[in-house]
């Protein structure tokens, strides 16, 4: 099975929440909820790529920090490598262009949604982690 490269965003507010974001119906894994993002296209670096999805998903710009580890799940029709960013809200807020819903979540409400199978495994690495506290670094971009 081909592997494709997928990257997404852990979008956090002024406020300390997390954006999830629900797949519309006409999407695989429907119903289900997500970190923005999409396919790495060729040539793309992982940073524009997330920029560009979250563009087009969104309609909002974010700094991005640092990554997380990635995650590889096999989908009954696909194998992702998905390379997960914390991000930081600027001033725009984002639209569901692509979404069913999104929502604003404090960490601890995170385990309470129906994750897809791969975004399930970054919502427990945030978790542990403990989420993006106040950061002392600048973004990456």
């Amino acid at each position: 099975m081909l592997m494709v490269e997928v990257v997404c965003a852990i979008i956090v507010n002024e406020k300390n929440q997390y954006l999830a974001c629900q797949r519309a119906s006409h999407q695989s894994n429907a119903g289900t909820w997500e970190f923005p993002g999409g396919k790495i296209d060729d040539g793309e670096s992982q940073q524009v790529a997330l920029e560009r999805e979250i563009a087009e998903e969104l309609d909002c710009d974010m700094a991005i920090f640092r990554p997380l580890q990635p995650v590889t799940h096999s989908y009954p029709h696909i194998k992702i490598r998905l390379w997960p960013y914390y991000c930081r809200q600027l001033a725009s807020q984002p639209q569901a262009l692509e979404h069913a819903q999104l929502k604003w979540l404090e960490i601890e409400q995170l385990s309470g949604l129906d994750w897809s199978a791969a975004d399930a495994k970054i919502v427990e690495e945030v978790l542990q982690d403990g989420g993006l506290t106040p950061v002392k670094t600048e973004p990456l971009s």
